[in-house]
């Protein structure tokens, strides 16, 4: 189960923000993102690794649906250790 709360959301979209490096918001369509992992339980660290997994590979990612490969390559891998 994911790390549920209004933390999450925050938490998950200030660090996109830092690793992007510019903005301060996330756009509606990145935030209905965040709250889909959050509702479908992927904790916190897993979706954070995997957007920093997606920043080393792209760092021109404009949008968090840049990250959502990456976010869901770090969940399956997490499932198999």
């Amino acid at each position: 189960m994911g790390n549920a709360g209004p933390d999450y959301v925050g938490t998950v979209a200030d660090y996109f923000v830092k690793q992007r490096g510019r903005g301060s918001m996330l756009s509606p369509a990145d935030l209905a993102i965040v709250a889909a992992w959050e509702r479908d339980g992927v904790p916190l660290n897993v979706v954070l690794r995997g957007i920093a997994a997606a920043f080393r590979r792209n760092p021109a990612i404009r949008s968090v649906a840049g990250c959502r490969a990456a976010v869901t390559a770090e969940l399956k891998r997490t499932r198999t250790l």
